[in-house]
């Protein structure tokens, strides 16, 4: 038996729905006329026409249904969409929101001992995609970098800078940044396909990418086409930052690495024991963002009092609510996914 809208103005949303519907029934009628939504921005824009012409007089749920939603670009809130309004998976379905897209056509190719599998991926040559996480069989792999890093503590290793420009340990304020370092001999190179290099510092509460602009072998000066926010200096070790360097073709040497190349959209990967490009799975990011909040603190326009609550996000790389005040992810299971 299908349930009939309610007084608290449910509406559903179903992979078997139809943005044409009233999204008011939880599958589809008998005779087709009638049912879900298809898409979750359908139904926040349902939402929205009922609060613009005043038929929401309290609360409202949309209750997803379960199973794999693709998102292409991000679901937009501003102040307009503010609740209380509930975006909630359907009671005992997983409801999953996925930012991710699926890399197939593999060659399989030979770099001394090892296999590695190939991909042409011509919208990232071509400057349109470009992503910093793989997840394969559902499990997030590492680009290569330097130094080689594990849960062993001898592996738990970084380099560290040996001068900054400009940059003093004890007297640059804390927002002096840098776009160049001195690096120790040996830990940077002018390694093929450099522009692709990214130095990655950990230090305070963030970790900064700096893409690699130039090399000098001879001072070791790295310089970087991102100046970095904060002072390039250790926040507890009194000197300065620690780093890694990120997506290095010439490291690519474990299983579960990859590495891509941006200018021939190239993207290789050595698969784990076990793996074959039959059997495997193989998903990147297309979007950075599945849920976006837009406000404008500056004019009082807050996005508030959203709940989003059991849906799984996955094969994104952050989520970040800008100008939001009062949302709430409750009893969610954000994987396969990366959050700051």
């Amino acid at each position: 038996m299908m349930n009939k809208p309610s007084k608290s103005y449910d509406l559903y949303v179903s992979l078997q729905g139809n943005d044409e519907w009233t999204g008011c029934l939880t599958e589809p009628a008998e005779d087709d006329t009638d049912g879900p939504l298809a898409t979750l921005t359908e139904a926040r824009d349902r939402v929205r026409a009922l609060k613009q012409t005043g038929q929401l007089p309290g609360p409202i749920t949309v209750w997803i249904r379960g199973g794999r939603y693709s998102i292409t670009e991000p679901i937009v809130f501003g102040a307009e969409d503010s609740g209380p309004v509930t975006y909630a998976a359907y009671p005992g379905e997983q409801a999953i929101l996925d930012g991710g897209r699926r890399i197939e056509h593999w060659r399989l190719e030979r770099r001394g001992e090892q296999e590695v599998w190939v991909a042409e991926i011509p919208d990232v040559a071509e400057g349109r995609w470009y992503f910093r996480q793989l997840f394969v069989n559902g499990e997030r792999r590492p680009r290569a970098r330097l130094p080689k890093v594990g849960p062993e503590p001898e592996r738990r290793q970084f380099y560290w800078m040996e001068d900054v420009p400009g940059c003093s340990l004890t007297d640059s304020a804390l927002f002096d940044g840098s776009d160049a370092f001195r690096c120790a001999p040996g830990d940077i190179q002018n390694w093929q396909h450099l522009a692709d290099v990214e130095v990655v510092v950990l230090h305070y509460w963030v970790e900064e990418r700096m893409p690699v602009a130039s090399f000098d072998e001879e001072t070791c000066l790295v310089r970087s086409s991102r100046r970095s926010i904060f002072r390039l200096t250790d926040d507890t070790a009194g000197r300065f930052a620690k780093y890694y360097v990120d997506n290095v073709f010439e490291a690519l040497s474990e299983p579960g690495e990859w590495y891509l190349e941006r200018d021939t959209g190239r993207l290789y990967y050595i698969p784990m024991p076990g793996e074959t490009p039959g059997s495997t799975e193989v998903v990147a990011p297309r979007i950075t963002q599945l849920l976006k909040l837009v406000g404008d603190p500056d004019e009082g326009r807050y996005v508030e009092f959203l709940r989003f609550k059991g849906l799984t996000l996955q094969h994104t790389d952050w989520y970040q609510p800008p100008g939001g005040r009062d949302p709430t992810i409750g009893h969610g299971k954000p994987l396969s996914t990366r959050e700051y």
